[in-house]
């Protein structure tokens, strides 16, 4: 990145205006829906108070008609006065009367109407002197059971509501019969006008029964009902409109029947605006009786509506105007800040570039001084052995073999550390029951470990296979249990813990260097009961050549092969410590389906001898003559090559050998793998494998594919596993395999 990426020019005039016309829109929509929400919400109110207002009046009439009841049930006769008295007296107090009328209305079955007649003329001095008109019931009725109004209050409306009869209509006699028989309140549905029958319906009754036990000695009043005839006018005759701009209609449903409806803002229907579709209220309950109520509004708009969105216009407008007064004073200054920012990163960048490469120069320093430093104490056994084999007599010639043979296998040893700790190990995986590898291991623990360490192992029934190399995790296993004997100064317990392990995406490392896959692991832990590590100690545990031990007890890499070899595999290696209480190792490596496991050569470690001509291509003469020298011992016919091209032209010019022998990468056009490739296509008698001193080689290109399709020795190559593996691969060519 430069400082120029961060000169960008400003932003194009269109741009700004898009977003302010956008903005201005936004803050419009936003001032019109905050007004229409508020008109809702005042609505809703307007809705609940007219529900509110329905209810009282309800509740008032039914109340009223509860004391008159009461006060019938204790008066051993009523007459017109006395109902008229009673009336006065549950009505004393109350401003607001919801009744267009109440009636006493007695049940007279079939046949009865002389009863009526003998009652009315018993009462017609009082009639007379409450004031109501001529007594006669209508509409005739022949036959059948009488509900007559008998008394009415007030007096204003006894016309045409004295002397109606109840079972004339069907909506009022069936709520008094309901009410008779359930002993509660009960409401009939809309009715016309008993003084107007042509008028539409307008009005319903509700109707609470009564007894009484008679009218003086000889006229008894048969039970009854008190009738209250109610309209939806009546009902919301004192509602007060709460905001004048809302304009509201209900609907009343009652005894069953088509509701009615009543506009509560009449004359005001032209220029209004839907705003609440019609909602749905609880039902009122009363003892008895249940009216549904539903409401809706409109709105009528005014001037002073349109003030938060105009308020909202020129504020937004206003608002920009600053903004971009301001965007275009401060502009220089940010560009001025971004270049400043743009340099200090490149600054901060290039530190950071000089840190990580001073710490990787540290780290390879470290490495090749521990490589240099371990390589030349090998070199020097092997070079000083070799010097005193000259003037040595036999007995003692031997044992400078041996011991010079035992350094080269400490720097084959070594090569073979340093590569697995940079995952380049040369791995033969397989289908591995780890159990049963595990039983094998601490077998051979047991022989190396001391007496006075107390080992114990444990794999978890059901274990896992996985598909990893058998030698490389028997040595990382070996690693981990000296490294624990070290720890345990040869006294103790060491443990080996095999189980299956799940990781999910939500398990989270301890350390960077452990991020894993999520999936199926099998679990490996060593543990032991020694000294334990510090902080500082188990951060570097890994690093190679690093040790806690004396120069001449350890090279330092034996933790690091072991987390090479476990990332080789797909897995990784886990260290937890506490001082003077432990360490735990715990090796991770995937599991795999059971699948059969690949055929593999034996190493045998016993001579292999029998005959058979062999084409070794080897570009290092020493390492060839070495080889050479081993197999014709063994009874092989060698022919040395040191190249691709001279094997190959040697083929051309008529020799046939039974195996190929040949290094992956040597010098001339003709490599190893495609060596190996033209023998297979042109001499198909012969077998072939292939040797590597760098198995890094085998991970491009063609050598990626010899690798799969051949099998290769990785150098130095032991001279029993040379032998076995030539003798194999000589029995299948003449086997025609």
């Amino acid at each position: 990145m430069t400082v120029e990426t961060w000169d960008r020019a400003p932003r194009s005039s269109q741009m700004y205006w898009l977003f302010a016309i956008l903005f201005v829109m936004g803050m419009a929509i936003t001032a019109i829906l905050y007004v229409w929400h508020e008109r809702r919400v005042e609505a809703l109110v307007e809705m609940e108070a007219a529900y509110g207002e329905l209810e009282l009046a309800l509740s008032s009439v039914a109340l009223r008609m509860s004391a008159m009841a009461s006060i019938i049930e204790r008066t051993d006769g009523v007459t017109p006065s006395d109902f008229a008295a009673i009336y006065e007296e549950t009505s004393e107090g109350i401003s607001r009367r919801h009744e267009r009328a109440i009636a006493l209305v007695p049940y007279f079955d079939d046949g009865a109407a002389g009863d009526v007649d003998r009652l009315v003329d018993d009462w017609a001095p009082a009639y007379r002197a409450a004031g109501y008109p001529a007594f006669e019931i209508f509409p005739p009725n022949e036959s059948g059971p009488l509900m007559p109004a008998l008394m009415v209050e007030p007096a204003a409306v006894r016309d045409g509501v004295v002397g109606f009869d109840f079972a004339s209509s069907a909506p009022r006699f069936s709520a008094a019969r309901r009410a008779l028989e359930s002993g509660a309140m009960a409401l009939s549905a809309p009715v016309a006008l008993s003084e107007d029958q042509s008028a539409a319906p307008a009005n319903f009754v509700l109707v609470l029964p009564y007894a009484v036990p008679g009218s003086g000695a000889d006229m008894p009043v048969p039970a009854g009902v008190i009738g209250a005839r109610l309209t939806p006018e009546s009902l919301f005759g004192y509602h007060v409109p709460l905001f004048d701009h809302i304009d509201l209609a209900v609907t009343i449903g009652v005894g069953g029947g088509a509701p009615l409806g009543v506009d509560l803002d009449p004359g005001s229907a032209t220029g209004v605006i839907p705003l609440l579709a019609e909602r749905r209220f609880d039902a009122i309950e009363l003892p008895g009786i249940r009216v549904p109520f539903y409401a809706s509004a409109s709105l009528r708009p005014r001037l002073i509506d349109l003030f938060p969105p105009v308020f909202a216009v020129a504020l937004s407008i206003l608002l920009l105007t600053l903004i971009a007064r301001q965007m275009g004073m401060r502009h220089r200054q940010r560009i001025a800040l971004e270049r400043a920012l743009a340099r200090k990163e490149i600054e901060l960048r290039a530190v950071e570039e000089t840190r990580s490469r001073a710490v990787r120069l540290e780290a390879l320093g470290r490495l090749v001084g521990g490589v240099a430093h371990d390589f030349n104490n090998i070199l020097s056994v092997v070079m000083g052995n070799l010097e005193l084999m000259a003037n040595a007599s036999s007995p003692e010639r031997r044992q400078l073999e041996t011991d010079a043979l035992a350094a080269a296998k400490r720097g084959a040893y070594l090569t073979k550390q340093l590569l697995s700790y940079g995952r380049r190990s040369h791995l033969r995986p397989v289908d591995l029951d780890v159990a049963a590898a595990l039983r094998e291991a601490t077998h051979m623990l047991r022989r190396v470990l001391p007496e006075s360490i107390d080992l114990t192992a444990r794999s978890e029934p059901g274990l896992w296979h996985c598909l990893v190399d058998p030698d490389g995790l028997q040595n990382a296993l070996l690693n981990l249990a000296l490294n624990a004997r070290d720890a345990l100064g040869g006294r103790g317990s060491m443990q080996i813990e095999a189980t299956n392990l799940r990781i999910t995406d939500d398990d989270s490392p301890a350390r960077p260097r452990d991020e894993i896959a999520p999936g199926r692991y099998v679990s490996i832990a060593v543990t032991d009961d020694g000294a334990g590590m510090d902080a500082a100690t188990l951060d570097r545990a890994f690093d190679p050549f690093f040790t806690t031990k004396h120069m001449t007890d350890g090279s330092g890499m034996g933790l690091p092969s072991v987390l090479g070899f476990c990332k080789q595999s797909g897995g990784t290696c886990r260290l937890f410590s506490e001082p003077g209480v432990g360490t735990t190792a715990q090796i991770l490596l995937p599991a795999a389906e059971r699948a059969p496991a690949r055929a593999e050569p034996a190493s045998v470690p016993g001579e292999s001898t029998g005959g058979g001509t062999i084409l070794l291509a080897e570009d290092e003469q020493a390492v060839g003559r070495v080889m050479k020298r081993q197999l014709e011992q063994a009874g092989f016919a060698v022919t040395l090559v040191p190249s691709g091209d001279e094997a190959l032209a040697v083929l051309e010019g008529g020799a046939r050998f039974d195996l190929l022998i040949t290094d992956i990468v040597m010098g001339g056009n003709v490599q190893g793998p495609e060596l190996a490739g033209r023998v297979e296509r042109d001499f198909p008698g012969m077998s072939v494998f292939l040797v590597s001193g760098y198995p890094r080689e085998t991970s491009v290109g063609a050598n990626r594919d010899a690798l799969a399709r051949y099998t290769v020795l990785a150098k130095p190559v032991p001279r029993a596993v040379l032998i076995a593996e030539t003798r194999a691969a000589i029995d299948r060519a003449h086997a025609g395999l």
